[in-house]
């Protein structure tokens, strides 16, 4: 099983400041709790609790990332 996920593992508030400044927006309210949890239902645990998960797997194994930031990643998201 491999972890699919970022070299770089960003929190929440990384990535919302990342997203704010990708769209030229500011990002300073945090959303809170119930609000997610009227949107997602029963999932919003998972959304909202600390999931710190690595690519050891695949950095061991030299795999190259297409995108060195969360930044650059998120503008070609957008771009799509």
């Amino acid at each position: 099983a491999v972890n699919a996920v970022s070299p770089n593992p960003a929190r929440m508030n990384e990535f919302a400041k990342a997203l704010g400044r990708t769209l030229k927006r500011p990002s300073i309210f945090q959303v809170p709790y119930f609000i997610i949890r009227l949107v997602v239902g029963e999932i919003a645990g998972v959304v909202t609790t600390s999931q710190k998960v690595v690519a050891d797997k695949l950095l061991k194994v030299g795999f190259q990332f297409r995108f060195n930031t969360l930044s650059e990643a998120i503008k070609d998201l957008l771009a799509k």
